[in-house]
């Protein structure tokens, strides 16, 4: 298995998908769902394992087995805070300069 899809009432739906090798070479856990904000489209947040290749491919895949809707669920509210962050500091700095 190399994806979980998971059917949340706040967030819709999550899809969870094990990435063995990015650009990078990196192992990485991806979450990918659709913000209810308009200004958003898909959006997605992902775990990287920077370890060498056999130890980030364990955490990876022990990663994978342990996420459940209540993990996806927690990457993407940990988005949607830090857009909510990055959005709430560059209106600060605009009404401040």
């Amino acid at each position: 298995m190399f994806a979980k899809l998971f059917e949340t009432e706040e967030h819709g739906q999550i899809l969870v998908t094990k990435i063995t090798s990015d650009d990078e070479g990196r192992a990485q856990l991806q979450c990918t769902y659709q913000p209810k904000c308009e200004r958003f489209g898909l959006s997605s947040i992902a775990l990287v394992f920077e370890d060498d290749e056999d130890e980030s491919q364990a955490k990876l895949d022990k990663a994978f087995l342990a996420c459940d809707v209540a993990m996806a669920t927690e990457m993407v509210e940990s988005s949607l805070r830090s857009i909510g962050e990055l959005f709430s500091s560059t209106a600060k700095e605009q009404a401040e300069g």
